[in-house]
């Protein structure tokens, strides 16, 4: 291993503990006072905690300008990226792999930047003539930095809450007014990362340590691994790939989860030379079959999201697996051909194939967080096919997906189906999808209305059983409940504006609920009738008012209230 890079540069330290607590700051007044919506202000404080930490992990006294001109550009990256794709509400619906993405490309970059300084390289040299021991130490160590500067940096606030907390005790509060102040903590986290990158920079040698260690222990998972993969695979051709798909939806996350696992566990193994890589035959043999199952793992993971997109159609988040795959293919292509050629001494080999595999994989994540490539276009013209195929109903298609995970396009098409749509059907719902205000509603309504008919099969309705229209059955099917006989039961007649349902789920209390229709012809729910309405601070003084004056009275009231068995449930509603 060669991780000689530290250098005595004790400036170096005071000096990005001061800019991180400027860059704190800085970050806390870009977003002070922003809305969840303001875009611009999301942007700048992205694209200043980027160039703040990519500097404080890449700068060293030779190569300040290169530093610089890197750590702006991997700042104007993000930034833009979550400028450009409409801020946080659009990443929350589906742009968040765009953020990943760039992060991704960012995280990729750094160690090749580092390794090309390292190199002492004036211009841009080849892959090939980088140092894969470098760039490798490089790559350890700008991840242990990032967990070792964040746990320092919240030792630092605990350290400081203490320290107010204590002050406080003997009356002197100014420490404790200061940690209540966003600015001055966000300056103080901010200084404390700083001076953590500076500290352990100077001190690379234990990072160097501290690497080996971890990658020693992550080395002697790798035959835990990769035996149990290796199992797994050859248990496929007697259980089929259907028990699959069977099993679970969530089949490619889980493959693709395993494959990440595997190239992980397999590079602590090889090192990043030969007198780094691991000498135990089980864990060479472990690495080995590391290596052997990520293409089989890869290509069910393929088939798997094929058959997802050929049942359902296109969404962004298939897209974005098909690309996940893709990249599983090449590397689990790239790792089993080694293998072939070269068997149990394939580690030498693989290492310059890494480098390679590393700058497409920058190349690739780079693209995809740019707006160049938008899911949603594609996705949306996907599911406007399936629809107007006739390949799924206007009551089973997902309205809220159009609305909420694709995008522009998708609005837009919703849009247009509201004021052009071919029925009157699609047109109200694709205007009732328009006015859905969150992913959450918009899902428990989806659910709901395909769980409906099952509700009406299961309903007992008195005085005598009548049909009960949809709307209705839908705000039921909201509850959970009615989806086995015996669990509801629903006062209703034809004409009434008024509902009373007596729900009892299997193991749960019963519970009563009161639905009204509305001037707008959709029924809503009432879950408490009895509550009493307004403003309650003017409430509880009138009530206290009148209590102190003695204007209180015992009165006969007749009410309204379900009886089960003969003893009354809920509250009553008149």
């Amino acid at each position: 291993m060669s991780g000689d890079h530290a250098q005595d540069w004790p400036e170096r330290n005071w000096a990005i503990a001061i800019l991180g607590a400027l860059f704190g700051l800085a970050i806390q007044q870009s977003v002070e006072g922003s809305k969840a919506d303001d875009v611009l202000r999301a942007s700048i404080a992205a694209a200043l905690m980027t160039g703040g930490i990519v500097f404080a992990f890449t700068i060293d006294r030779d190569r300040i300008r290169h530093t610089t001109a890197f750590a702006a550009l991997s700042a104007l990256l993000i930034g833009a990226m979550i400028y450009l794709n409409s801020g946080p509400p659009e990443l929350d619906t589906g742009e968040g792999w765009k953020l990943l993405c760039s992060v991704l490309a960012v995280a990729v970059a750094a160690p090749l930047f580092q390794g090309w300084c390292d190199a002492g390289r004036s211009t841009p040299p080849r892959l090939s003539s980088l140092s894969y021991s470098q760039v490798h130490d490089r790559a350890w160590m700008n991840v242990l930095l990032w967990f070792a500067c964040w746990l320092f940096a919240g030792v630092v606030f605990l350290l400081g809450q203490l320290l107010a907390e204590l002050f406080s005790l003997i009356r002197l509060t100014l420490a404790r007014d200061a940690m209540n102040e966003s600015w001055f903590v966000a300056m103080l986290v901010g200084g404390a990362y700083g001076a953590a990158s500076g500290l352990l920079r100077d001190r690379e040698s234990l990072l160097v340590t501290l690497q080996t260690v971890v990658r020693r222990i992550l080395s002697v998972l790798g035959p835990v691994l990769g035996f149990g993969l290796v199992i797994f695979l050859f248990a496929l051709p007697f259980t089929g790939l259907s028990a699959l798909w069977d099993a679970t939806k969530s089949t490619t996350p889980i493959l693709l989860s395993c494959v990440i696992g595997a190239l992980i566990l397999a590079n602590a193994a090889i090192g990043d030379s030969p007198e780094d890589e691991v000498q135990v035959s089980i864990l060479r043999w472990g690495a080995t079959a590391l290596g052997v199952a990520i293409l089989p793992l890869a290509i069910i993971a393929a088939i798997a999201t094929g058959l997802r997109i050929d049942q359902y159609g296109l969404t962004p988040e298939r897209l974005w697996a098909v690309v996940f795959v893709g990249i599983a293919l090449i590397f689990g292509a790239a790792y089993l051909i080694t293998i072939a050629r070269k068997r149990m001494g394939w580690f030498a080999d693989v290492r310059p194939i890494n480098l390679r595999l590393a700058a497409l994989l920058c190349v690739i994540a780079f693209v995809l967080a740019t707006p160049v490539v938008n899911f949603g276009t594609w996705s949306t013209a996907s599911q406007i096919a399936r629809l107007e195929s006739g390949k799924v109903s206007v009551d089973k298609f997902d309205w809220a997906a159009l609305r909420f995970e694709f995008g522009e396009p998708g609005v837009a098409a919703l849009k247009r189906f509201a004021a052009t749509g071919s029925t009157p059907s699609i047109r109200k719902a694709a205007a009732n999808g328009l006015k859905l205000e969150n992913r959450w509603d918009a899902s428990q309504e989806q659910t709901a209305k395909s769980r409906k008919d099952v509700v009406a099969a299961n309903l007992v309705v008195k005085p005598e059983q009548t049909t009960v229209p949809d709307a209705l059955l839908v705000e039921l099917a909201k509850s959970g409940s009615c989806l086995e006989k015996g669990e509801c039961v629903l006062f209703y007649a034809v004409g009434q504006v008024d509902a009373v349902a007596v729900l009892k789920p299997r193991d749960s209390p019963p519970d009563v609920q009161r639905f009204r229709l509305s001037a707008a012809e959709t029924w809503e729910r009432t879950y408490d009738p009895s509550a009493p309405t307004g403003d309650w601070n003017e409430r509880n003084k009138a009530e206290a008012a009148a209590i102190k004056a003695g204007k209180v009275e015992i009165r006969p009231v007749e009410r309204r209230q379900v009886f089960l068995d003969g003893k009354p449930v809920g509250v009553p509603f008149e």
